[in-house]
Protein backbone atom coordinates (compact mmCIF):
# COMPACT_ATOMS: atom_id res chain seq x y z
CA UNK A 1 0.00 0.00 0.00
CA UNK A 2 1.19 3.39 -0.84
CA UNK A 3 2.42 6.15 1.85
CA UNK A 4 -0.16 9.01 1.43
CA UNK A 5 1.18 12.89 2.90
CA UNK A 6 -1.27 14.47 5.63
CA UNK A 7 -1.71 17.28 3.59
CA UNK A 8 -3.47 15.12 0.87
CA UNK A 9 -5.88 13.89 3.68
CA UNK A 10 -6.40 17.16 4.75
CA UNK A 11 -7.48 18.24 1.39
CA UNK A 12 -9.71 15.55 0.64
CA UNK A 13 -11.34 16.20 4.48
CA UNK A 14 -11.29 20.21 3.47
CA UNK A 15 -12.93 19.52 0.29
CA UNK A 16 -15.66 17.60 1.55
CA UNK A 17 -16.77 19.79 4.42
CA UNK A 18 -17.24 22.86 1.24
CA UNK A 19 -19.38 20.28 -0.57
CA UNK A 20 -21.47 19.77 2.64
CA UNK A 21 -21.60 23.43 3.10
CA UNK A 22 -22.29 24.13 -0.91
CA UNK A 23 -24.99 21.52 -0.39
CA UNK A 24 -27.40 24.49 1.28
CA UNK A 25 -29.17 21.27 3.16
CA UNK A 26 -31.33 21.77 5.99
CA UNK A 27 -30.95 18.21 6.75
CA UNK A 28 -28.97 16.66 9.37
CA UNK A 29 -27.08 14.33 7.28
CA UNK A 30 -26.09 15.11 3.87
CA UNK A 31 -24.60 12.14 1.42
CA UNK A 32 -22.01 13.25 -1.04
CA UNK A 33 -21.15 10.97 -3.88
CA UNK A 34 -17.56 10.68 -5.07
CA UNK A 35 -16.20 9.50 -7.93
CA UNK A 36 -12.40 8.45 -7.31
CA UNK A 37 -11.58 10.19 -10.62
CA UNK A 38 -12.61 13.34 -9.36
CA UNK A 39 -9.78 13.75 -6.93
CA UNK A 40 -6.64 12.35 -9.42
CA UNK A 41 -5.03 15.32 -9.26
CA UNK A 42 -4.40 14.64 -5.77
CA UNK A 43 -4.48 10.92 -5.11
CA UNK A 44 -4.81 7.71 -7.21
CA UNK A 45 -7.97 6.06 -7.64
CA UNK A 46 -6.83 3.25 -5.35
CA UNK A 47 -5.15 5.26 -2.49
CA UNK A 48 -8.20 7.24 -2.78
CA UNK A 49 -11.01 4.22 -2.19
CA UNK A 50 -8.59 3.61 0.60
CA UNK A 51 -8.61 7.17 2.66
CA UNK A 52 -12.20 7.79 2.72
CA UNK A 53 -12.68 4.33 3.50
CA UNK A 54 -10.64 5.21 6.66
CA UNK A 55 -12.69 8.66 7.35
CA UNK A 56 -15.40 8.14 9.38
CA UNK A 57 -15.69 9.34 12.87
CA UNK A 58 -13.17 12.28 11.50
CA UNK A 59 -14.02 15.69 13.21
CA UNK A 60 -13.61 18.94 11.07
CA UNK A 61 -12.52 22.43 13.11
CA UNK A 62 -13.87 20.28 16.47
CA UNK A 63 -17.23 19.34 15.23
CA UNK A 64 -18.03 15.48 14.05
CA UNK A 65 -17.95 15.52 9.78
CA UNK A 66 -17.96 12.18 8.43
CA UNK A 67 -20.23 9.62 9.75
CA UNK A 68 -20.46 7.07 7.17
CA UNK A 69 -18.82 5.77 3.72
CA UNK A 70 -20.58 3.07 1.80
CA UNK A 71 -19.13 2.24 -1.71
CA UNK A 72 -21.84 1.91 -4.72
CA UNK A 73 -20.89 -0.78 -7.25
CA UNK A 74 -23.11 0.00 -9.66
CA UNK A 75 -22.00 3.51 -10.24
CA UNK A 76 -18.85 3.21 -8.62
CA UNK A 77 -19.48 5.97 -6.35
CA UNK A 78 -18.21 6.86 -2.58
CA UNK A 79 -21.00 7.77 -0.80
CA UNK A 80 -19.68 9.92 1.96
CA UNK A 81 -22.39 10.62 4.91
CA UNK A 82 -21.89 14.07 6.43
CA UNK A 83 -23.09 15.38 9.37
CA UNK A 84 -24.75 18.72 8.30
CA UNK A 85 -22.02 21.55 8.90
CA UNK A 86 -24.54 24.04 9.03
CA UNK A 87 -26.64 22.77 11.94
CA UNK A 88 -25.74 23.64 15.47
CA UNK A 89 -26.25 20.42 17.43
Amino acid sequence: MKEVQQEVVTKIINRIYKDALNKNSAEYFIILKYKPHQFKNMIDEDAFKAVVGFLPNTNHKGRPLVMSVSHNIKTSELEVTVKNPRTKI
